[in-house]
């Protein structure tokens, strides 16, 4: 009898092995491991800083995903495909070394006057970075500026006279006098700079003139060209007036 009434009694278990105490020990290790590791690597990362070290040799650096990849390939993909429209075509104007490792490309309209204050950023680009092309290329905006068209004619065939002191002394000049670019200003500019006057008047008869010009402005439409200046670092496209050395930094 006395064995069946201690049969009948239900054993407990001890208090270490019941399941939620079990589980809340776990919780607790998880804690303090997680906590630990936070103030191991916090009381590291002061010990770097006050040591003087850069930030970089102890930052960590997120690993790039395939997403990113694509991203960075697609705009790889781009900037050449615009670096390829825009580069400097044949009879295009510029400075520089024809066969140089980078090109800087500038859309203008003589008749802008933002345009004019670029002019002071590529006298910088040009002594920073000798070594750099610079094209010229004609976006002559004939909505805002009538005669626009005739004065890229007209630095185009001072150009074609080869002499590349004549043809910076014609820059400034068209630059001095925007707004009056009719067909014989122009002219008079031209002999002003010491240019060849017959060669000069015949090639402001050309028709080839035109249709480079024309294809300037279909270049620059094609590049995502709206207004003047626009310029193209490497294929990186700059709008407005900036600091050569900040555009530079493009190249690094």
């Amino acid at each position: 009898m006395k064995m069946e009434e201690e049969s009948g009694v239900s054993k407990k278990h001890p208090w270490y092995l019941n399941v939620w105490v079990i589980l809340g020990l776990i919780l607790v290790a998880f804690v303090f491991f997680g906590l630990s590791q936070f103030f191991y690597k916090t009381y590291s990362y002061y010990q770097v800083i006050k040591s003087g070290q850069p930030q970089s040799s102890f930052m960590p650096i997120a690993e790039q995903t395939a997403e990113m990849k694509v991203k960075s390939m697609m705009a790889e993909k781009e900037r050449e495909r615009v670096r390829r429209v825009v580069k400097s075509k044949d009879g295009d104007p510029f400075a520089g070394p024809v066969d140089a490792k980078y090109e800087i490309v500038i859309f203008e309209d003589f008749g802008c006057p933002y345009c004019k204050m670029a002019q002071a950023t590529i006298a910088d680009l040009k002594k920073l970075r000798p070594d750099i092309k610079i094209s010229y290329r004609d976006f002559p905006i004939t909505e805002l500026h009538p005669d626009a068209m005739i004065a890229a004619q007209a630095s185009r065939c001072m150009w074609q006279q080869g002499d590349i002191n004549k043809y910076n002394r014609y820059r400034e000049v068209l630059y001095a006098h925007q707004n009056e670019f009719d067909l014989d200003s122009v002219k008079i500019y031209a002999a002003d700079v010491g240019a060849d006057r017959t060669a000069f008047n015949l090639c402001m008869q050309q028709q080839g003139i035109e249709i480079r010009i024309n294809q300037s402005i279909l270049d620059a439409e094609n590049a995502g060209v709206t207004a003047t200046p626009t310029f193209f670092v490497d294929g990186i496209k700059v709008e407005g007036v900036h600091e050569a050395s900040k555009m530079l930094e493009l190249l690094k």
